[in-house]
């Protein structure tokens, strides 16, 4: 530096100074930018929980009708909100405890009367039972009936349903059904069973 003036001695210390400087603000920015997006990465959308909610009561009820109700109510604040319960209301049929949610309706059942979910519980077993019926196959007759069609008949397994077409096949058929009974391992508790399930 011996043959440096002090001007670009001074010069130099100033490029140098301001270099410094310079380069601190670059990584300071650098550190505060990566934080911002950090945090703006970290925060979550808060779900809005609403504040009010309307349900409708109905049925065995003094006063139904829709009601406008703080949210966390239960069922037993929407029946004293409405002015409770009739004389003839049969509340033993409703949970009074259940939470309630925007847009719920609430039937009170009458004296007598099964609550909505209980009616369909029991309207259905008639015609669960229909079913059931429904799904009876037709009488098999003996003579042409399939191995696999035997199979479907109560008591009557793969040894049995092959023994059944053997015994057809050397006798020419079956006369009338109670002969079935000649087959090995059918008795008259099987044929019990089968009776009005096969015809020749």
């Amino acid at each position: 530096m011996s043959g440096l003036s002090r001007a670009e001695i001074f010069g130099i210390t100033v490029f140098s100074f301001l270099a410094v400087i310079w380069l601190g603000q670059v990584t300071y920015g650098s550190i505060n930018h990566g934080s911002a997006l950090k945090k703006q990465g970290d925060e979550k959308p808060v779900q809005e929980v609403p504040v009010i909610i309307f349900v409708q009561v109905a049925g065995a009820i003094k006063k139904p009708g829709i009601l406008k109700m703080p949210a966390g109510s239960r069922v037993s604040d929407a029946m004293k909100l409405a002015g409770g319960a009739a004389d003839n209301a049969d509340i033993s049929l409703l949970n009074l405890a259940e939470s309630l949610v925007d847009g719920q309706k609430i039937y009170v059942p009458f004296k007598g009367e099964m609550s909505p979910a209980a009616s369909q519980k029991v309207e259905t077993k008639p015609a669960s039972h229909a079913t059931e019926k429904s799904k009876m196959k037709s009488p098999i007759n003996l003579n042409t009936a399939t191995k696999e069609e035997l199979i479907t008949l109560p008591g009557i397994g793969d040894v049995r349903a092959g023994d059944i077409i053997t015994y057809r096949t050397q006798h020419g058929g079956f006369k009338k059904k109670e002969e079935v009974m000649n087959v090995k391992g059918i008795g008259k508790g099987i044929y019990a069973q089968i009776k009005d399930l096969i015809y020749v």
